[in-house]
């Protein structure tokens, strides 16, 4: 009986073997300063949640990779009279959303506004 040489594998092989990260949780609350960075998805990640902000005048932003928020120049608002999440009313019709590596959001547009996301962040 022979032996069987076993081949090392090779770079392809290799680097589909990388394991992944595991998928988690991402749960934040803001009730203090307004426009404030509450959440960026990490480079190779990706996002999918809801966020709701109990006020029926404030909104959330999210600001696409490579622009910031500055006087809401550059970024998407997320506005209770725009999406379908009534005032006061955190888990009821929130608005669901996926960002790519890069993005952010921030809390609500005026100051002791309770600003809140829920979602998972995995890999891209």
């Amino acid at each position: 009986m022979a032996l069987t040489k076993i081949l090392k594998p090779t770079a392809e092989v290799a680097a589909s073997a990388i394991a992944s990260v595991p998928a988690k949780t991402i749960a934040c609350m803001n009730y203090t300063t307004a426009n404030t960075l509450m959440y960026l998805v990490p480079e190779g990640r990706k996002f999918e949640g809801v966020v709701g902000v109990n006020s029926g005048t404030a909104a959330m932003s999210i600001a696409v990779v490579g622009s910031l928020l500055q006087n809401s120049v550059n970024v998407n608002k997320l506005d209770q009279t725009k999406v379908p999440f009534p005032a006061y009313q955190w888990g009821l019709w929130n608005f669901k959303f996926k960002l790519n590596a890069g993005d952010k959001i921030y809390s609500s547009t005026s100051n002791s506004v309770q600003s809140r996301i829920l979602g998972v962040e995995e890999d891209a």
